[in-house]
């Protein structure tokens, strides 16, 4: 693992082993998350409890391993499937895990601040506002702009967070204004979550030709043609959509009941 790293090092330049932006954003996070847990427990409005930290915890390891490691450097300009799977880092783990890590007064009033009414979060507009965002930056001329420029690509960072955000929260909110979905409805938006855009996403597996703009040298360096780390990133865009949902399915369908199916 050691000499992993120091061959990236080498190939990168040790400026780019960590991302420092990505570093300042994790400690301002982490400060935000510990005063707040402060002013909950003089609140007394809910308990912080030690899944919490844990929860939270983890999401900013997900954080720091997707954004502030050699990953980005890699995700920015190098492979294709290592930027897939920094976007199923942040997609799949770093928001469930974040919403999962926020007590119910801190969530609550991260809402209020945003402005978010509880209205939002319909189940159908939120299946397909995400599938549009995550599947419209993955189209050739705005992926392609992603990796020229710093400042795009730093929009579709948040707008996949806030649409992740969005996606998870039917299944973990703890906010009784923003219900959780019963098993019966939940079934449902798992499958559609994960079904959308699966015919597009199998379809460029399949494809022979590259569509995005990697430099072929660095991709070649790791031992993949261009055309095999596409396929390798479209095939963890499915595995890293279908695994997590697949558990959600399997934790409503557990709960079913015929005569208790909304319930």
């Amino acid at each position: 693992m050691g000499l992993f790293f120091h061959e990236i090092g080498v190939m990168f330049g040790i400026e780019s082993m960590w991302n420092p932006s990505a570093v300042v954003v994790l400690l301002l996070a982490i400060a935000a998350y510990s005063y707040g847990c402060t002013r909950v427990r003089q609140a007394d409005e809910d308990r912080v409890t030690v899944r919490h930290n844990v929860f939270f915890g983890l999401s900013a390891l997900i954080f720091a391993l997707a954004f502030a490691s050699p990953l980005d450097a890699i995700a920015s300009h190098d492979l294709f499937s290592v930027h897939t799977f920094v976007h199923l880092l942040e997609i799949m783990l770093m928001t469930p895990l974040l919403i999962a890590g926020l007590p119910v007064s801190m969530l609550r009033g991260l809402l209020r601040t945003l402005r978010v009414p509880p209205r939002s979060f319909h189940p159908a507009v939120i299946v397909i506002a995400f599938n549009v965002i995550f599947f419209s930056f993955h189209l050739p001329p705005l992926f392609d702009e992603t990796l020229v420029s710093g400042w795009f690509h730093l929009l579709e960072h948040i707008l996949f967070f806030v649409a992740a955000f969005f996606l998870w929260m039917p299944v973990l909110s703890p906010l009784p204004e923003v219900p959780r979905l019963k098993p019966g409805p939940l079934l449902l938006y798992a499958f559609f979550t994960v079904n959308f855009t699966m015919p597009g996403q199998i379809l460029l597996v399949l494809a022979q030709r590259v569509f995005y703009s990697y430099p072929v040298a660095s991709i070649t360096q790791f031992g993949l043609s261009p055309v095999q780390d596409q396929q390798l990133g479209f095939l963890l865009m499915i595995a890293g959509m279908f695994v997590p949902f697949l558990g959600v399915a399997i934790y409503a369908f557990s709960r079913y009941d015929n005569s208790r199916w909304y319930s």
